[in-house]
């Protein structure tokens, strides 16, 4: 589980950032506010929740910086 690899949490989410701005073409970047939300969130699944939640973050966001609000029920 995602919770028991705190160390993993944000190279991951970076990785995934960078997959998915290539994906829809835009240049996303993680907020401070937001990499803090990521590494205390209690994760409850896997690694593929994290994935998910980058994905939806980056289709979502309203600006360059992706934000806490912008996870939409995390």
């Amino acid at each position: 589980a995602l919770r028991e690899r705190r160390d993993d949490i944000l190279p991951l989410a970076l990785m995934f950032l960078h997959k998915f701005n290539r994906k829809y073409k835009v240049s996303r970047t993680l907020g401070h506010q937001l990499m803090t939300v990521l590494e205390s969130h209690p994760w409850p699944g896997n690694v593929r929740q994290l994935q998910n939640t980058i994905q939806r973050a980056v289709i979502m966001a309203d600006g360059a910086v992706i934000r806490p609000q912008d996870l939409h029920g995390l």
